[in-house]
């Protein structure tokens, strides 16, 4: 609390930590484009953080796609694109296990995506660390200041 996170009331038990668990889920995913070399590591965590990531770090994805719905919120996003979404969904991954090849390419995918990043944002995981350690803390600083 002191840094200015907040609790989640966990109403039935479950294997993992739930934000653990939510990232897993959006990894698998990258993890897979990757595999099937439909973009590159460093590209699919570009599309990441600086699409629905950023986002996120303000509010969840039902309250991004309330808004995003317009005067119907959620209920009018998904009339709208829900189709298009389900799509997507039918071809996500769905995979349970980490193969040797998948590992190993998304591995390959990450250094080369840090080795490629300026060293003014961190380029080794020494400076990547102390880079994304200085980014929560601000993100955390202007929740409190925006009383969130």
């Amino acid at each position: 609390m002191k840094l200015g996170k907040k609790p989640i009331i966990i109403r039935n038990e479950v294997p993992g930590f739930i934000a653990n668990r939510l990232q897993a889920v959006v990894l698998r995913e990258m993890m897979d484009l990757v595999y099937k070399d439909v973009v590159s590591m460093e590209d699919a965590e570009t599309a990441l953080t600086f699409g629905p990531a950023i986002r996120w770090a303000i509010m969840g994805p039902g309250q991004i796609f309330e808004l995003g719905g317009g005067e119907r919120g959620l209920q009018g996003l998904l009339d709208h694109i829900g189709p298009s979404m389900e799509t997507w969904l039918k071809d996500a991954a769905t995979w349970t296990e980490f193969t040797d090849d998948i590992k190993k390419k998304t591995v390959d995918g990450v250094k080369e995506a840090i080795k490629n990043r300026p060293s003014d944002i961190g380029n080794t995981n020494e400076s990547l660390t102390k880079y994304r350690d200085g980014m929560l803390l601000e993100i955390l600083r202007l929740h409190r200041d925006f009383k969130i």
